[in-house]
């Protein structure tokens, strides 16, 4: 499985604040290693790339604090894999 992160700013008094939000952990296949780990992009699973804005564009409309907010980027790591 893999987490995929948010990376979402907005301006406050001029500066910009971004935050990374974890949307979720659960819609990607385990391609092993463990959170945290660094990831090479050609290791990360087809639905990082192909389905990370159709599943922020969802959480965000689940979050209607972020509909301001800018969507700057997004990052997938392995989760911990069982009995690791």
């Amino acid at each position: 499985m893999f987490t995929l992160v948010a990376v979402l700013c907005h301006l406050v008094s001029g500066v910009p604040l971004c935050s990374d939000e974890i949307i979720t952990e659960s819609i990607y296949e385990n391609a092993g290693g463990r959170v945290g780990d660094p990831v090479e992009i050609h290791s990360l699973p087809p639905e990082c790339a192909f389905k990370a804005k159709e599943t922020i564009a969802a959480w965000i409309g689940e979050h209607p604090v972020y509909k301001s907010w800018d969507l700057r980027g997004w990052k997938c790591f392995p989760n911990k894999s069982k009995g690791a």
